[in-house]
Order: structure tokens, then C-alpha cells, then sequence
């Protein structure tokens, strides 16, 4: 018997998973700066869909550093050991929980306004929701993150920063090579002199050739607003 697979399912299909991103921004403030990242593998939600399950990513030693102009100085923006999310929207066959997990650092900015990079943990659950075609893909967690980096606890032998609360998020593929992907967290950190953290950043990409893709992405926090210009190469 012959089994037929789709055409956008064939792993062969897909793109080359090795990655590396170039970009160029400017932030609320005016400062310039230029990023630039690095992706061993897989692949996430914003990448093409063609030959990987659509609400699935997992990505080992994303990196990215950005080097300011203002300062004259190159920094670690974030970097993980894994990164996985499993977004799978519920309906009444399937009530899975979507899930993520997020191991490795992240530059986190201080109540005055300074940025610091901590160790990270991240951890969380909830569910999802699509619509009929996979166009619109919507997801809610509740989340634990801990970072640890001196000065970042209540106690300077007890370095660690918890902070509990949700993320959301949607992606809308509106074609298979086209995405925009937005993702919202809010947490509050007990015992911390800024008693709550905010965080939204957003994605769009789109893969104008084989291994060559083009977009934008925009950040907000409670202390700044940047956007960037990026390009990525896959490999």
C-alpha cells in the first residue's frame, strides 16, 4: 500500500535549520544599534511551515549579541541552551496543553533603567486556540521564570529573581512563507524593588527565497520601545 504524503509535509521540503540574523534598529531614545544571532537549530514559529509541524518549535543555542552605538560596546541580548514551545490548539479530539521551556540567559533591565544578564529558567502551560485553516493561531500560559545574577535577589548570598504570571500570544501565517508572530509577558516578582515586569515583542518574517528571508521586529518594556530591521540566512 502507498501511503501519499503532502507536498507541505515532506521533511525534505523544509528549510535548512542552521540560522544566522543580521539587523539594524533604533530605540525610543534615538540610540542606534545592530544586532547580530546565531541558531544551531530548528526551528520556530515564525519560520516557514513547509516540512515541520506547524505549532511546534524547538531551537538549540539561539544567541544574539547587539552592539550599541552610543556606548561603543558589544553585550550578550539573550541566548538558550533549548527553546521549546508546543502550541497546539484544543478542540474536542485533541485537549492537549500547550506547553514551553526556555533555558538560558537574558539581559534583564533594572529599575533604573540599567541592563544586567542573568542565568534564566522559564517554564509554563496552558492551551491554545486556531482557527479552521490555521490562519490565526492564539495561545495563553501561566508562567515561572528565575533568574539569578548578583544583585538580583531580596538577599546578596540568594541571588535569584522569581517572577510568576502570563503570557500571550498569535501568530497569523498569512501565507506559508509569511508570518507575524507577537508574544506578551507580564510577570510579578515578589520581594523585588519593581514589583511587576512587562515585556512584548514582535515578529515578522517573511522568506522571500530558498534560505534567505526578510522582516521586522519591534520590543516594548516598561522602560523602552525599539524596532529593527533584520534579514536571516539558513543553512
Amino acid at each position: 500500500m502507498t501511503i501519499k504524503t503532502m507536498e507541505r509535509d515532506r521533511p525534505d521540503m523544509g528549510h535548512d535549520t542552521l540560522r544566522m540574523g543580521l539587523g539594524g534598529g533604533l530605540s525610543r531614545s534615538g540610540s542606534a544599534f545592530s544586532t547580530v544571532d546565531f541558531r544551531l537549530a530548528l526551528h520556530d514559529l515564525a519560520d516557514p511551515s513547509q516540512g515541520y509541524p506547524d505549532h511546534a518549535q524547538i531551537e538549540f543555542l539561539p544567541t544574539r549579541l547587539r552592539w550599541s552605538f552610543a556606548a561603543q560596546r558589544l553585550r550578550l541580548e539573550r541566548f538558550s541552551l533549548v527553546n521549546i514551545w508546543t502550541v497546539t490548539p484544543l478542540d474536542q479530539y485533541n485537549p492537549r496543553t500547550s506547553w514551553h521551556l526556555d533555558v538560558g540567559a537574558k539581559r534583564r533591565i533594572d529599575p533604573a533603567g540599567y541592563g544586567r544578564t542573568a542565568a534564566r529558567f522559564e517554564l509554563g502551560g496552558g492551551g491554545a486556540l486556531g482557527s479552521s485553516g490555521g490562519t490565526l493561531l492564539m495561545f495563553g500560559m501561566a508562567d515561572v521564570e528565575v533568574l539569578a545574577a548578583p544583585g538580583l535577589g531580596v538577599h546578596r548570598f540568594f541571588p535569584l529573581s522569581v517572577g510568576v504570571g502570563p503570557t500571550i500570544g498569535a501568530r497569523l501565517r498569512l501565507h506559508q512563507r509569511l508570518a507575524l508572530l507577537t508574544t506578551t509577558r507580564t510577570r510579578w516578582l515578589p520581594g523585588q524593588a519593581r514589583a511587576w515586569s512587562f515585556e512584548s515583542d514582535t515578529v515578522l518574517r517573511w522568506m522571500v527565497g530558498d534560505g534567505f528571508a526578510l522582516g521586522a521586529e519591534a520590543r516594548w518594556n516598561r522602560t523602552d520601545v525599539e524596532a529593527e530591521l533584520r534579514a536571516w540566512w539558513y543553512f
